[in-house]
């Protein structure tokens, strides 16, 4: 049985080296992405919510994060809440494409007994 949780977009880490990793991951993530006008969108944040939950979530050892990346989700009209920002659904995509995050198709969750 495959062992599961949501991203909660709502975890936010104080820890000092997360930080650190997250305000790096920004960097590379500006840089990768070679922007002529300044953008002033939060990605350090974006990847501490990142970061925190595959902490929280012991993402290393076996856990998997069940993280929806659907533009409806986070813009616009059907936006959950204010939680879910295009930084982190922007920071997920270039996370995967980088080889950070495996992405896993075809996930269901099991049945009630």
């Amino acid at each position: 049985m495959l062992k599961t949780h949501y991203l909660n977009y709502r975890h936010v880490s104080s820890d000092e080296k997360l930080i650190a990793k997250a305000e790096l991951l920004a960097t590379q993530y500006r840089e990768a992405k070679q922007q002529l006008r300044k953008n002033n969108r939060d990605f350090a944040t974006a990847f501490n919510v990142i970061l925190t939950n595959v902490e929280v979530y012991q993402a290393y050892d076996g856990y998997c994060l069940n993280i929806p990346t659907d533009n409806n989700l986070f813009s616009g009209k059907t936006k959950r809440n204010a939680t879910y920002t295009t930084e982190i659904r922007d920071a997920l995509r270039w996370l995967i494409a980088e080889g950070y995050l495996e992405k896993a198709t075809g996930l269901t969750r099991p049945n009630s007994p």
